[in-house]
């Protein structure tokens, strides 16, 4: 597999159906490294927030908030994932359905190993959960104390370690399996059992695991790239709403350039979606439209903490798609045309929707 030292990962079959296309390491390497730096900037970025939502939702008491969180600690308990894969486990052998059976059998691997490595990375770290956590900087030393051992959480990497392997085996499936592991995950947050960044420490660590189970070893390196990629996409997205709703850029030098960036970006971006449409009707624009338009997003919250995490996240997605063989226009088959006029105005008032919001939620959480 190596040749003028190059190494190429063999064809597989990809979480949403498509050929993992072989690519060198170097092309594995640009995303990976672009979606381990956004993913720093917005851990660094959340660490700073992670006091400030704790004291936050101790003031917050509602019962059904607390109910719905208790119910979601449950369902990514240990128990309640290793009878969800032992189920599927079952369920394969007595149906004679071979992917229902190996998705049982990984899934159960993939919760022990994400048990073990971060029980290791608990009592490693020795990080105080938030009940035992003062005022002042976090102190990390290896700790065998109960109390000490919040990061990273136990139930959203066991829970993302599941969900990446139903997502495998069952594509169309996937994005319940990962609701359902978000939910879990913002449950420890809002239930004072960990930090945000214990629920995005964890988050990586299961995705990661499971794909690294779900996937034949020849594939992990692009697995693991395009893995990361879209923990990065997503959890920027998260970002770009979070951090607003805690700070206001009102104040903040240069926010004025950054939103008018992003204006020019919303509508340049749209601006080639329409074209697309309404000019051939028989191409895609690509992925530039979505780039500028995620990047115009970020940049009109007027933060540069936001902007350049969304941006890092969106070049690796850009790169990854690249890396993949996926071209920049490519051809439409006329039996898949939609009604185009009606796509790209909901497109149109979605994004306007999105900005608005952005900065509506601007400085709201202290006031609430």
């Amino acid at each position: 597999m190596t040749s003028s030292g190059e190494w190429r990962v063999a064809r597989g079959q990809g979480q949403d159906g498509q050929l993992l296309c072989a690519s060198p390491l170097a092309s594995c390497l640009v995303p990976l490294a672009l979606s381990c730096a956004a993913l720093a900037l917005m851990f660094w970025g959340l660490h700073q927030l992670d006091l400030p939502v704790i004291r936050f939702m101790r003031s917050v008491h509602q019962p059904w908030l607390e109910h719905g969180g208790d119910l979601l600690a449950r369902l990514g308990s240990g128990a309640a994932l290793v009878a969800f894969s032992a189920a599927m486990l079952v369920a394969g052998r007595l149906r004679m359905q071979p992917t229902l059976f190996h998705a049982g059998v990984q899934g159960l691997v993939a919760h022990g190993a994400s048990a073990l490595v971060t029980q290791l990375l608990k009592h490693t770290i020795g990080r105080p959960r938030p009940r035992v956590t003062q005022e002042g900087e976090f102190q990390f030393e290896p700790s065998f104390v109960s109390g000490f051992d919040s990061f990273p959480s136990g139930h959203t990497s066991a829970s993302f370690a599941v969900a990446t392997v139903l997502a495998r085996h069952f594509p169309r499936l996937g994005w319940i399996g990962y609701l359902a592991a978000a939910l879990i995950a913002c449950s420890r947050v809002w239930r004072g059992s960990h930090f945000p960044t214990d629920a995005v420490g964890g988050a990586a660590i299961g995705v990661l695991i499971g794909a690294l189970l779900a996937y034949s070893y020849m594939d992990w390196l692009t697995v693991c790239a395009r893995m990361l990629t879209k923990l990065a996409l997503a959890l920027s997205a998260v970002f770009a709403l979070f951090w607003p709703m805690v700070h206001s850029s009102f104040n903040h030098e240069g926010a004025l350039w950054l939103t008018g960036a992003g204006m020019v970006a919303i509508l340049v971006g749209l601006g080639l979606r329409w074209r697309a449409a309404f000019e051939g009707q028989s191409t895609d624009a690509g992925p530039w439209p979505r780039l500028l338009l995620g990047a115009g997003l970020a940049l009109s919250t007027g933060f540069w903490l936001v902007s350049a995490a969304a941006m890092l996240a969106l070049v690796a997605w850009g790169a990854s798609r690249t890396n993949r063989g996926i071209p920049s226009g490519r051809e439409c088959e006329p039996a898949l045309r939609q009604p185009r006029f009606l796509v790209e105005t909901c497109v149109m008032i979605g994004v306007g929707l999105a900005a608005l919001l952005l900065s509506m939620v601007q400085g709201l959480l202290p006031l609430l």
